[in-house]
């Protein structure tokens, strides 16, 4: 029941970050982080070792001082939501 819950946890999260690779206001070079995150998270290998590996991604990206604040927050967001797994 645990895993379901967390597959189902990731399916959301996975969601959330289809939704920043749709919005056009984020740059290039963070979507093509976040392609590579969403590929981490499906993966079959160990889940918390992937999770923190998307973690350690996110917090690069948000450390991005030329990164739109917005932007910044959702990253933080996915951030939260990842650590909560």
């Amino acid at each position: 029941m645990e895993s379901a819950v967390k597959m189902a946890e990731v399916k959301d999260i996975i969601e959330v970050i289809k939704e920043m690779q749709e919005d056009t206001s984020v740059p290039k070079n963070v979507k093509s982080k976040l392609l590579a995150i969403e590929t981490m998270l499906l993966s079959t290998e160990e889940n918390s070792m992937q999770v923190n590996r998307a973690v350690d991604v996110l917090v690069d990206i948000s450390d991005d001082v030329n990164l739109q604040p917005f932007v910044r927050t959702k990253i933080w967001n996915i951030v939260s939501m990842l650590e909560s797994l």
